[in-house]
């Protein structure tokens, strides 16, 4: 990853407007096949992958993170970036397409893989040991599309300045912070802490702690012997943005050559 940059208030805006896409998203998906379908989130989770393809892609990636580094990452889409950063660089420095896409299946295998791996630890631990004992009941509240948006837009931008004031101040390596902000995410499922209303919302669910609520959530569910579907659509989840990320590398990295010879043609 590049030299991380730090700023509190581009990182609490650009996290509080990729949120924004995300609840966008929700909204979208929740129209196409009803409200509560258990494929909206992944689907949105998706589709943010999408959007970070995209960006990437464009190059405009690269001008966000010219002013906060979490901000831009704690995004699911933000992986896609990250693994597409990974895959261009490899790409352009080795000519290989084989290599590149090996390099950019590492990012996630190092940061998502061990994440998910401590969250279904941790679901199975407390599972037997505390039999959902420690989860903390809430009402459901009911709010409108304004409602959801803005408060989607305050918890994904306080998620990210949270995330970029511990970046700044640990100056820890960021694929570190965001294994831990994934573990974090299934602590939290842990206690039904992602049940209050504040956290469904697009600010909550398109974050790296959703990945950890989800795999610590449905692994649960398996162990219940109720059903495996759950845990497979989230490992699904997972592929498809590793998947995006190098094709996005790929493209980009594509582009660069074609700018490369047609610039040599030009000089000759």
């Amino acid at each position: 990853m590049k030299e991380p940059k730090t700023s509190l208030p581009h990182a609490f805006l650009l996290g509080g407007l990729f949120s924004v896409a995300g609840q966008l998203f929700i909204f979208a998906w929740s129209a196409a096949l009803g409200q509560g379908n258990a494929l909206v989130n992944p689907l949105t989770m998706v589709t943010m992958g999408v959007l970070g393809l995209a960006l990437f892609v464009t190059g405009a990636s690269s001008k966000l993170e010219e002013y906060t580094t979490m901000g831009v990452t704690i995004p699911i889409s933000g992986m896609v970036i990250a693994i597409g950063g990974v895959t261009f660089g490899t790409r352009m420095k080795t000519g290989s397409a084989g290599a590149a896409a090996k390099a950019g299946a590492g990012l996630p295998l190092r940061v998502l893989g061990t994440g998910a791996l401590v969250s279904v630890a941790l679901s199975a631990i407390l599972f037997y040991a505390t039999h959902g004992s420690l989860e903390l009941s809430f009402e459901a509240a009911q709010m409108g599309a304004l409602a959801d948006t803005l408060l989607a837009f305050v918890v994904g931008g306080l998620i990210a300045l949270v995330a970029e004031a511990i970046l700044l101040a640990t100056k820890a390596p960021v694929p570190v912070l965001l294994i831990a902000f994934i573990v974090v995410g299934a602590l939290m499922a842990a206690f039904n802490l992602d049940g209050a209303p504040i956290m469904n919302n697009g600010g909550f669910i398109v974050s790296l702690f959703a990945a950890g609520q989800a795999a610590y959530e449905t692994f649960e569910v398996l162990l219940m012997g109720i059903t495996p579907i759950p845990f497979v659509t989230v490992l699904c989840v997972y592929l498809s943005v590793t998947v995006l990320g190098i094709v996005a590398g790929l493209i980009r990295s594509a582009s660069a050559d074609r700018e490369r010879r047609a610039g040599e043609s030009a000089d000759v």
